[in-house]
This record gives structure tokens, C-alpha cells and sequence, in this order.
């Protein structure tokens, strides 16, 4: 599973809704054709060096530092700044929990989710970055 599905899936699992129905790992996608005006979407960001093994250059990476924007749509204000919260609540955390079969070491917010404005239909967006630290891809 890879990273997106991983973070869709872990939200899903959080209770912020269901992965394909109202969370989706991708870009933004318009509404319709099964996309409800409220959704959340995660998508891939730069991410940050990976750590290694007593910071020797030729060791393996010991573990990966990804990055994920996460962004919420939805047709209120209100709405769209109630469901960041949900989602927030859940991606900022110290301690290792297994997503999707992956360790991660901790999931760590950019600082508070912002307030992006409005879609072509007037959707308000709301988006938050989250840094991760995750056991190294095989």
C-alpha cells in the first residue's frame, strides 16, 4: 500500500469518513461523478531527507520523512473548518502506530490547518501539511 492509501485508509479508520465515498488519495477532484461536495483529499508533497543509520553516508536509510497535504472541501465555512478539525485531531501524534502495514514513528502537523479560500463552485477549502516519520520502504 503506498503512502496516499496508507493516509486515506488511516483516516477512514479515525472515523473521517470512507475511502472512495468522501476521502480520496489524489489531487483535488471536482464534484460529481461520485465525488461529494464534502471530501477530504491527501496528496503526495516534497518530503524531507531520509535518516540513516549513525548518519554513515553509505548505510541504508533508517527510516523515510514524507510529507502529505491534506485538504478538506466543503459547500460551509462551518462545515469545511468542522471536518479539518476531525481530520487534525487524528494526524498530529508522538508514538508508533501501524498504518496499512507500515510502522510509523510519529505524524507531526506543519502547524494549524489554513483556510484556502473557495473552489469554482464556492466550496470553501480548508488544507493542513503533515510531516511523517516512517519506517523505510522495502
Amino acid at each position: 500500500m503506498g503512502l496516499l492509501a496508507e493516509f486515506a485508509s488511516y483516516l477512514e479508520s479515525r472515523g473521517c469518513g470512507v475511502v472512495s465515498t468522501d476521502i480520496f488519495a489524489g489531487n483535488v477532484l471536482p464534484e460529481g461523478n461520485g465525488v461529494p461536495a464534502t471530501a477530504i483529499f491527501v496528496s503526495n508533497m516534497p518530503g524531507f531527507k531520509s535518516y540513516r543509520a549513525m548518519g554513515a553516508s553509505g548505510t541504508p536509510a533508517a527510516c523515510e520523512q514524507p510529507v502529505v497535504e491534506i485538504i478538506v472541501r466543503a459547500p460551509t465555512f462551518a462545515l469545511s473548518e468542522a471536518k479539518m478539525a476531525q481530520v487534525f485531531a487524528v494526524v498530529d501524534f508522538e508514538g508508533q502506530r501501524i498504518i496499512g502495514g507500515t510502522r510509523y514513528l510519529h505524524i507531526t502537523t506543519f502547524g494549524p490547518a489554513t483556510y484556502e479560500g473557495e473552489d469554482e463552485k464556492k466550496h470553501k477549502l480548508h488544507k493542513v501539511r503533515v510531516k511523517c516519520m516512517k519506517e523505510r520502504s522495502v
